[in-house]
């Protein structure tokens, strides 16, 4: 399906036809294999439109950066996002989701590299990327050496990797038990919860009482 897309996207603007021209192709294919189902005029439509102003915008930007991040799906499905960001004629910080595709081989950091370099080609931007923005995972800063490009790591991940080594302290972990056990007090007790709520209540939390959660 995708593949089709791609190939009427690229039929329809070369040979600058309208995007109903394809009407007669899907109905030509629904007669050989009813069970096969083409996108529609307004699918075609609606991808070449959002593509080619994407492509549009980027032309006139001579730098951009990249972030992107892996991910599994529900279904234990692996996906790349990547992202484009750049600075418009306005001054005004822009983003645009380039591509997800879905990773068919293991994590290492020759396989996202070629994806990654695939997805600049098809914008035409592998020498506008000025830097690309990951985790610190190993993979993915061998990735950007591979492509000759400087890495920044993700200040949110660098928070969260702060975060969870100072949880770990032993001091923090003592203060963590001694919450815990407060809050399976109240919440083993219904006499306690109901103290605990009525005095919250008492001192004028009536309509955003807090509850204890664990």
């Amino acid at each position: 399906m995708e593949k089709f897309v791609i190939a009427t996207k690229k039929q329809k603007v070369t040979e600058e036809k309208p995007t109903s021209s394809c009407e007669g192709f899907k109905n030509f294919v629904n007669m050989l294999d009813p069970k096969y189902v083409l996108p529609s005029k307004y699918t075609i439509r609606e991808t070449i439109m959002k593509d080619m102003y994407k492509k549009c915008v980027l032309k006139q930007n001579n730098f951009v950066s990249i972030t992107t991040d892996s991910w599994t799906s529900v279904s234990t499905e692996s996906y790349m996002a990547i992202t484009c960001h750049y600075i418009d004629q306005n001054f005004n910080l822009k983003n645009s989701i380039l591509a997800v595709p879905k990773l068919k081989e293991h994590h290492t950091a020759e396989n996202l590299a070629s994806v990654l370099q695939q997805t600049f080609e098809e914008w035409e931007i592998a020498k506008k990327v000025t830097c690309i923005v990951t985790d610190n995972a190993p993979n993915m800063i061998k990735m950007c050496e591979l492509l000759q490009k400087r890495h920044l790591p993700c200040f949110a991940h660098l928070i969260n990797l702060v975060v969870q080594d100072n949880l770990k302290l032993k001091s923090v972990q003592t203060v963590l038990t001694k919450c815990k056990e407060i809050v399976r007090y109240f919440k083993s007790s219904t006499t306690a919860h109901e103290m605990f709520m009525n005095h919250q209540k008492e001192n004028g939390a009536s309509n955003s009482a807090v509850k204890l959660l664990q």
